[in-house]
């Protein structure tokens, strides 16, 4: 026979008033096991769940008690708070948007929102969110201190020295106000001060994983700037496999392949389509009428020139740019993650066609507006691996592929720390790396020679040596006039939310700072070089 509820309930609320919640957690999650309920039961075995690694179970009872409470903020925001802690933040950014529509001046919801939108590289829209949070509760320690590291990575320098002092002020030693205080000295030159700063909070033992895997690739940074290549390597090296190791766990699980499989196996199955397979069925005719101008996609590989292009692009009347948004999220879920994917794209029908593209109108259209008189770019490097969907369901798009030395493109990946996904989690080693780029690269290949595709290549090195010429033809293929406005591409658009690691970079303008930076790396490289050189020949750049 179960406690009496008046007992049970009496023993959680003691531990509660005397601070145990851990005590509190255990005994609400007996009386749910004996069939008391109520939300706030349920709140306390969700965080009882949380602190044993049960993120599903947690988030369970959270949407439980939200059903039983369905106005209450505080439990929204805690399912925000599960869904970014399990890499959900599409709906954390939803949950979070809902406890705010019932109560406006919530700071945690405003922070949950916030760093949902940071972990899918909206970073206008995060610092917005993160600045909402600090309004409503200005000793907000953490949303200044994100604060911080968002203002370097947009390069505001000297903002971010302002909110990471703000955050010191309220939260003394803050690692992450530290870090953003680290990563300006580094964008600014300050190299004896950052060199100070990582070595004094590398030395904590007590920091825990992620924190010291940002600090590795900080330290790789700076062994860079010093020139100390070896050094630089290791510390890259070692911050790749600290977070592969954090995040590997929740993508190999029930035996799912690795993005690398998935492309492979998804390229050799168009490999043994019948010629014209997917051209006999065609696309039906008038499904996008009055959708936009046209329609492009600019793809490539991350850190190849695909948001330098795209912000070239949205600098010019009549176009919109989408950048990093998941307009092709229904198609991809439904098409390509499956293992039958390429016979579920030959097979699809003119309505299911017809449906997909409506959707894709529909996200697009919450994303850009009214996109009816538009030429409408999608940019996002990594739709590269989602040609196949692409091409079956938009066959007269045109494709912009861009490009750059293979060995600067896997270097640059594997020196970043990208928001982790099935794709980004291959970037934390050199060689997988290396991989998934001669992957994704055949996969572009078969997609050219078997499926029809319209693509204009261009290079990131030609942009830099020659805007003029080389923006020229870029707009020849997309159909736009060019406008001598488009070489202050960096100046322009400035309300534009970019949504890429590259953002602040493109911000700055043309750089050939990166161009060969793989040579300083030569010998660390040795072991990915026969991966990456038939790409090198192929796309013409020279062997030395």
């Amino acid at each position: 026979m179960p406690n009496e509820p008046s007992t049970i309930l009496a023993q959680i609320d003691r531990a509660t008033r005397e601070n145990d919640l851990a005590l509190a957690a255990q005994l609400a999650h007996r009386a749910l096991e004996e069939g008391h309920l109520s939300p706030d039961l349920l709140r306390l075995r969700a965080q009882w769940r949380r602190q044993n690694g049960q993120l599903d179970g947690a988030l369970e009872d959270l949407q439980q008690a939200h059903a039983l409470l369905p106005n209450d903020p505080a439990i929204l925001t805690a399912i925000a708070e599960v869904l970014n802690t399990l890499g959900r933040h599409r709906l954390a950014i939803t949950a979070a948007g809902d406890a705010l529509q019932v109560d406006g001046a919530h700071p945690t919801a405003w922070f949950q929102k916030a760093f949902a939108h940071q972990m899918v590289n909206e970073f206008d829209l995060a610092r917005d969110a993160y600045l909402q949070a600090v309004r409503c509760k200005p000793d907000f320690g953490e949303a200044h201190a994100r604060l911080a590291n968002l203002s370097v990575l947009q390069g505001r320098t000297d903002e971010a020295r302002q909110f990471a002092d703000r955050a010191l002020a309220y939260r003394p030693g803050d690692a992450g106000a530290m870090t953003a205080l680290v990563r300006a000295d580094l964008t600014d030159g300050r190299l004896d001060a950052a060199e100070g700063r990582l070595v004094a909070m590398l030395s904590d033992s007590r920091a825990p994983p992620t924190l010291r895997a940002g600090l590795l690739s900080l330290l790789g940074d700076l062994r860079d700037a010093q020139g100390c290549i070896d050094l630089a390597f290791d510390a890259y090296t070692e911050a790749g496999a600290i977070w592969r190791s954090i995040h590997e766990e929740r993508f190999r699980r029930s035996g799912r392949e690795t993005a690398i499989d998935q492309i492979v196996r998804v390229t050799s199955d168009i490999n043994r389509l019948p010629p014209g397979t997917w051209r006999a069925t065609g696309s039906p005719a008038g499904t996008d009428a009055g959708k936009s101008n046209g329609l492009v996609f600019v793809l490539g590989f991350p850190r190849s020139g695909t948001t330098l292009l795209g912000q070239i692009l949205a600098n010019r009347p009549g176009i919109v740019v989408l950048e990093e948004k998941p307009l092709l999220a229904k198609a991809v879920a439904d098409l390509f993650d499956p293992i039958d994917c390429v016979a579920r794209l030959a097979a699809l029908s003119g309505a299911e066609i017809a449906s997909y593209r409506e959707d894709f109108w529909r996200r697009a259209e919450r994303h850009g507006g009214d996109l009816s008189s538009k030429l409408v770019i999608e940019q996002t490097a990594f739709n590269t691996a989602y040609l196949p969907v692409i091409l079956r369901l938009f066959p007269d798009a045109k494709i912009v592929f861009a490009l750059r030395d293979p060995r600067d493109v896997v270097l640059s990946c594997f020196r970043r720390q990208f928001a982790v996904n099935l794709f980004t989690l291959e970037l934390n080693s050199l060689e997988s790396t290396a991989l998934l780029y001669d992957a994704a690269l055949r996969l572009a290949e078969v997609c050219r020679a078997l499926l029809g595709l319209q693509t204009f290549d261009i290079r990131n090195e030609d942009v830099i040596a020659d805007f003029d010429s080389q923006t020229r033809r870029l707009c020849e293929f997309v159909g736009s006039p060019w406008d001598e406005s488009m070489r202050d591409f960096h100046r322009g658009n400035t309300d534009r939310t970019l949504s890429t690691v590259s953002a602040s970079q493109v911000r700055r303008g043309l750089s050939a700072n990166g161009v060969g930076h793989w040579r300083s790396y030569r010998e660390c490289l040795g072991s990915v070089l026969p991966v990456l050189m038939p790409w090198v020949e192929r796309f013409g750049y020279p062997a030395n």
